[in-house]
């Protein structure tokens, strides 16, 4: 949302005070961001629930005039995770629409974009994520133009979530070293995909919400040797979901979780 110079600056600063004052600015942008991030979502969320229309398409295309052109990757990401489609979305500010895309495997972002180059100004990217630029004009056009392009593109399974799981692992095997050797493999992304493991009779020690939707617990697995009990948290849970003492499985990713310059062994649920 601001140019990268910030992040240049804390990084070859060197004085302390400097350091300290860029840091403090980075993350009140950083606030700022999510904060815009989650009004964008939450406006969205909301206009589907009203058009659930929208919702029979195979894709989406969603347009406005007072989304902030810097969030929209990470919005339509989030759309993808919540709607499991190709989503577009477009900031129609100073009379240009300028789009995020992002894609699900089966799809190929790139080709259906292609397809629609005539609605389009300017387009790149690739088979999961690209950016465009489109006339005010077009973007009706182009809504029906990307959806028979997805519909014609994908198969009916392909709008069906698969996790694609890298090993099974026991709590037990969980330590430093591995975490370590996971966060080695950085960045993750397309091509590079972060481990995604499996775990099976897992106890829930503790569970509490945490910020809106987030589910904080505590997990143990049973008939471990020498049972660990490790933090684990569930992004975008379901608040009123009914609590469950035990899964038969979850599959999960491991991070560091750093904080006050301290980490800890932290256990990121995907699903249960």
């Amino acid at each position: 949302m601001e140019h990268g110079k910030l992040s240049v600056e804390i990084l070859t600063t060197e004085n302390l005070n400097d350091a300290v004052q860029l840091a403090k600015s980075l993350n009140d942008l950083n606030i700022l961001r999510r904060k815009i991030e989650q009004k964008i979502i939450y406006d969205i969320h909301a206009y589907l629930a009203e058009n659930p229309g929208e919702l029979n398409k195979n894709s989406l295309v969603l347009s406005a005039g007072d989304w902030h052109e810097g969030v929209l990757g990470i919005v339509a990401s989030r759309l993808v995770d919540n709607y499991f489609r190709p989503v577009v979305v477009i900031s129609t500010k100073n009379g240009i629409g300028k789009g995020s895309a992002r894609s699900i495997p089966g799809f190929d972002l790139y080709e259906g974009l292609s397809a629609c180059s005539g609605d389009l100004v300017q387009f790149g990217g690739h088979s999961m994520a690209a950016g465009l630029k489109i006339n005010l004009k077009n973007i009706d056009r182009f809504k029906i133009n990307f959806d028979n392009s997805v519909s014609s593109g994908i198969k009916p399974i392909d709008f069906t979530p698969k996790l694609s799981i890298d090993a099974e692992l026991g709590f037990d095997d969980i330590s430093d070293r591995l975490i370590d050797e996971i966060e080695s493999l950085t960045p993750f992304g397309t091509g590079n995909p972060e481990p995604l493991f499996i775990a099976r009779n897992v106890e829930v020690f503790s569970s509490k919400i945490v910020g809106k939707n987030h589910r904080s617990m505590l997990l143990k697995q049973s008939g471990g040797k020498m049972p660990k009990i490790f933090n684990a948290i569930h992004f975008n849970s379901i608040a009123n979901a009914p609590l469950k003492d035990n899964f038969d499985r979850i599959a999960f990713r491991l991070r560091w979780n750093r904080w006050n310059g301290q980490k800890k062994v932290q256990i990121v649920v995907e699903e249960i």
